[in-house]
């Protein structure tokens, strides 16, 4: 006996697509604003393009020991005996990827993959961007994190963090070429890139060697060390050392003020001693105002204002000692 079957058949009335109309129209409606979603890979074209992103760390993390014969403690022995043991692999980046999955693949960029996680950056770079990217290199990063205190990695300075890294990331897409160009084609012979941190970072193009250089206007540079990786989402550079962002240039004023507030310690004193402090240290900022005052009469020489509005010679000469952005 056969089993009768009962095709239920829906008639496809305007009724009946008005719940589907309304979705679709939601979903065009939608589409109109940026979005803070992940990249799509969907509207990514597949390509074969690649590059081999450098490793370093291996050698100067990875380094053999010998105990002295009295046995007291390890001592350092050198760079590793053996290649094998201890190898560099490069790491492919592929260019139909986001920046987002190249930079954790890489060993190098470690440090600062860690530290665009805990700002929250890295999920930024999800999106479709484009983003133009300086990857700091661990070494650099564990140098000033050693310098301050390793108030670098603390969780209690992630807000410090995040204007530094935010100053690593400039907003559009930036191929080398592009940058020299840019550069070139100014009065300046520089180019400031708009990063998410709202200040300029400064390239140029280096007279003799022909490299890119990046800087914040204050005497802090440096040189590329990987020079533009193509990314689905914008461009990946690394470079060699840090960069910090540029320090405001406060007036004589507040500038006194501040040096004063900067040497007061944490720790409050009692209150005779405190007044006698505050005595001195008001002595002390008008014997440097009134300095101020006579050094502004004399000086002709206008102050930089912005990291790319000196020329490439005057730039060259006015190198200093980089500013050290305190942590708190």
């Amino acid at each position: 006996m056969h089993s009768k079957r009962v095709l239920y058949r829906t008639a496809f009335t305007s009724r009946a697509l008005a719940p589907a109309a309304i979705g679709i129209a939601a979903l065009v409606l939608g589409g109109c604003t940026q979005s803070r979603a992940r990249q799509d890979t969907y509207k990514v074209a597949n390509s074969t393009c690649s590059y081999m992103m450098p490793t370093v760390s291996g050698t100067r993390t990875y380094v053999p020991t010998q105990q002295s014969q009295n046995f007291a403690g390890a001592e350092p022995k050198g760079a590793p005996d053996s290649k094998i043991a201890y190898p560099n692999p490069e790491t492919p980046a592929f260019c139909d990827r986001p920046l987002s999955d190249t930079l954790p693949s890489s060993l190098e960029m470690a440090d600062y993959t860690h530290l665009l996680t805990a700002t929250g950056l890295l999920a930024i770079l999800q999106q479709d961007g484009p983003f133009t990217v300086f990857g700091i290199p661990n070494s650099a990063l564990e140098t000033y994190d050693a310098q301050t205190g390793s108030k670098l990695t603390s969780s209690d300075n992630t807000a410090v963090i995040k204007e530094i890294l935010s100053y690593t990331i400039v907003k559009g897409w930036w191929p080398l070429a592009k940058i020299k160009q840019a550069a070139l084609a100014s009065p300046t012979q520089s180019v400031g890139l708009p990063t998410l941190n709202g200040q300029l970072l400064s390239a140029w193009v280096d007279g003799p060697s022909g490299q890119v250089v990046i800087g914040n206007g204050q005497g802090m540079t440096s040189h590329l060390w990987v020079t533009g990786i193509p990314q689905s989402n914008g461009v990946l550079y690394f470079t060699q050392d840090l960069v910090l962002p540029p320090v405001a240039q406060p007036n004589a004023a507040t500038s006194t003020s501040a040096s004063a507030a900067s040497v007061t310690p944490a720790n409050p004193l009692p209150t005779a001693q405190a007044q006698a402090q505050a005595q001195a240290q008001a002595q002390a900022q008008a014997q440097a105002q009134a300095q101020a005052q006579a050094q502004a009469q004399a000086s002709t020489v206008a102050a930089r204002t912005q990291p790319a509005t000196a020329t490439y010679t005057s730039r060259k000469e006015n190198l200093t000692t980089p500013p050290v952005l305190q942590l708190p």
